[in-house]
């Protein structure tokens, strides 16, 4: 991982995903190297694998770690025949079910016993198979891990010119950094366009926090320097428009 993050943009929030035996090593790295991961989505996992004994380690490691806000979703096909009632196949002893018994076991463990700092979720695919399953479960494990991530507007948000929005903005964005660990900022043009937009509606108050997010957020970027002139042509404060002006060409000066 230290050579991806040296080539690439990367993120510091990471995310180990494995479908049947892959599930399996999921599960493995989340009991034996949990820092290594933020988020573990494991997909139909051979929970039953060497007689059980993989499935009675992992309940012994999940009883006994602090996992400190690290995310497993677990995904559950249906792979078994219809006649099998999936809410007695815990108390069922045959090799036909131990697959998805196995699985089951350790869903129904994490959900009675909670172990500490551990954000879990987990569903059952009674349409999908051992194959089909992966595509749909991830999907889900995605919006399950960044369900905080999408800010919803109401319109009064937009409507009511006495709403701090941009202050709603900083606080929903300070919750998701405090949830994946790292610092996580509005993107900079969604919030510059939220300035004009406001800003030609005339909802000043308004517009300048946006404005005053962005120099915050993106100090060494000329344009939020630039916005903010505008607003003060907007409001007619020549003295001020000038000297945000004067700082956005010195930076794109600098950086040419």
């Amino acid at each position: 991982m230290p050579y991806i993050d040296s080539k690439y943009p990367t993120q510091p929030y990471k995310m180990l995903i494995g479908h049947s035996f892959g599930g399996l090593m999921v599960i493995n790295a989340l009991i034996n190297h949990t820092k290594l991961f933020n988020a573990y989505i494991a997909i139909d996992p051979s929970m039953f694998w060497d007689n059980l004994k993989f499935l009675n380690d992992t309940k012994k490691g999940l009883a006994n770690k602090e996992f400190n806000g690290t995310t497993l979703y677990v995904g559950v096909a249906k792979t078994l025949d219809q006649h099998v009632d999936i809410k007695k196949i815990l108390k069922d002893t045959t090799v036909e079910t131990r697959g998805m018994r196995s699985i089951l076991e350790m869903d129904h463990f994490i959900k009675t016993r909670k172990p500490k700092g551990l954000r879990y979720a987990s569903k059952y695919y009674e349409n999908d198979t051992h194959n089909s399953v992966p595509l749909i479960a991830a999907y889900d494990a995605l919006r399950y891990i960044f369900a905080d991530y999408e800010f919803k507007l109401e319109n009064s948000d937009v409507l009511d010119s006495t709403v701090a929005l941009a202050e709603k903005f900083r606080l929903r964005y300070q919750k998701i950094s405090n949830l994946f660990g790292y610092e996580v900022k509005p993107p900079e043009t969604e919030i510059n366009m939220f300035g004009y937009r406001f800003l030609q509606r005339k909802q000043f108050k308004k517009a300048e926090g946006f404005f005053k997010l962005n120099m915050s957020n993106y100090p060494e970027s000329f344009n939020v320097y630039d916005s903010y002139g505008d607003f003060y042509v907007a409001i007619g404060d020549k003295a001020k428009a000038i000297e945000k002006f004067k700082k956005a060409l010195s930076i794109k000066e600098n950086k040419d």
